[in-house]
């Protein structure tokens, strides 16, 4: 129970009608509006309404904030600005500077008149100061569990090129709930070599102080993941601790998916383009009729010359409009993620007919125009790609 509702809870068999002349001291009068003419409370939080008891009691009152969860409002103080700045600062992204900005400022001020501001550099060692604290208690929390834990881990290069290795830690529970950790975000120095990868994972095991509590590691099918399980079973093997490649290496369902699906579309496009060369064999076909493109291909790169010019994309808009058919934005694909080209071909199947009529309009951008053999393809695609969608959705 919270101090304000302890305050409410004590108070609430002390107070007076609200006619009286002897002052009101429950708390519970501080959330609710009296109304006299029908002598009921309204809450100010959700509008309940509570009829007054004849003799001023409000411990019907007292029940109702207490299942609101009334928090006792903390007085302004520099010190709190500050850890609420720092707050907002790590959960919302933004920038050190936040708190020097004078728009930001003007708004603080405008709610107290006499706030004072922390620098960057304050706010910066603030955050620093958190996540040791954070760290240390997540350290305590893992070092407490009796359970084994299974890790994830996925390894990628930034477009800065910085490389990455992030690591996410997951156990059950004594109430047999599912807990998950952010464990780290570790900076990798050189290429993702699997004997790198094994060797920085192993660094945070022991910072955490958990390697014997291992269980199973997830983490992509990569030719280097290969390496790193090799070399995590033969540096667990060293301290005495059963972890095998076969057995407690679990490769990722969504990526196993994803190399499906990527070799599915590249064979459905060979057919659609063997099917498509049948068909433009008329020596009588102009040459800019024999774009002979995978239909895919074809479809992004139609996509791709819409969107990328505001021109363009207002055409396609006005075609919506005249068609009268919801405006909904053109997707590209990601070629290396299945999803993302099912998500494609799922819009520009819905946006059939302006996205046609935009290309028709367009003489620079006539041989992206999809045939009826091309739609239905895609329409064929569609389908057989749905059900990996779901699982997809599913697993994640």
């Amino acid at each position: 129970m919270s101090e304000s509702e302890t305050e409410i809870q004590e108070s609430g068999d002390e107070i007076s009608s609200p006619k009286s002349s002897r002052k009101k001291r429950s708390l519970a009068y501080q959330h609710f509006d009296y109304e006299e003419e029908s002598g009921n409370y309204h809450c100010k939080i959700c509008r309940s309404k509570y009829h007054k008891k004849s003799d001023g009691s409000t411990s019907a009152l007292v029940k109702h904030l207490r299942s609101k969860q009334v928090d006792k409002i903390e007085p302004f103080t520099a010190a709190g600005l500050r850890k609420r700045i720092m707050e907002v600062t790590v959960l919302e992204n933004l920038p050190f500077r936040l708190a020097e900005k004078p728009s930001f400022q003007s708004l603080i001020k405008y709610c107290n008149s006499q706030a004072t501001f922390p620098c960057a550099n304050t706010i910066k060692s603030d955050v620093e100061k958190l996540y040791l604290e954070k760290k240390i208690e997540l350290k305590g929390e893992l070092m407490a569990i009796d359970s084994k834990i299974s890790f994830i881990i996925d390894a990628w290069t930034s477009a800065n090129q910085k490389s990455y290795l992030g690591v996410i830690a997951q156990w059950i529970d004594t109430k047999w709930d599912l807990q998950i950790r952010v464990l780290d975000l570790l900076e990798l120095e050189g290429s993702h070599t699997g004997e790198r990868l094994a060797v920085s994972f192993m660094d945070l095991l022991d910072e955490y102080e958990i390697s014997s509590k291992i269980l199973g590691v997830t983490a992509d099918n990569a030719g280097n993941m290969n390496t790193f399980a090799e070399a995590l079973e033969r540096k667990l093997k060293r301290r005495g601790i059963q972890f095998t490649q076969e057995n407690n290496r679990i490769r990722c369902l969504a990526h196993i998916v994803n190399l499906i699906c990527q070799a599915a579309i590249d064979k459905l496009e060979k057919i659609a383009c063997e099917q498509a060369m049948e068909v433009d064999s008329d020596p009588d076909l102009e040459d800019a009729d024999r774009f002979s493109e995978g239909v895919i291909t074809k479809l992004r790169h139609g996509v791709v010359k819409i969107r990328s010019s505001p021109q363009r994309l207002e055409a396609f808009r006005r075609q919506c409009e005249v068609m009268n058919i919801k405006h909904l934005e053109l997707i590209r694909d990601i070629k290396t993620r299945w999803n993302s080209t099912y998500d494609m071909i799922t819009r520009a199947l819905k946006m059939k007919q302006p996205y046609s009529a935009t290309l028709q309009n367009h003489a620079a951008l006539t041989k992206y125009r999809l045939s009826d053999l091309d739609w239905s393809i895609i329409e064929q695609m569609q389908r057989f790609l749905e059900p990996f969608k779901d699982v997809t959705v599913h697993a994640s």
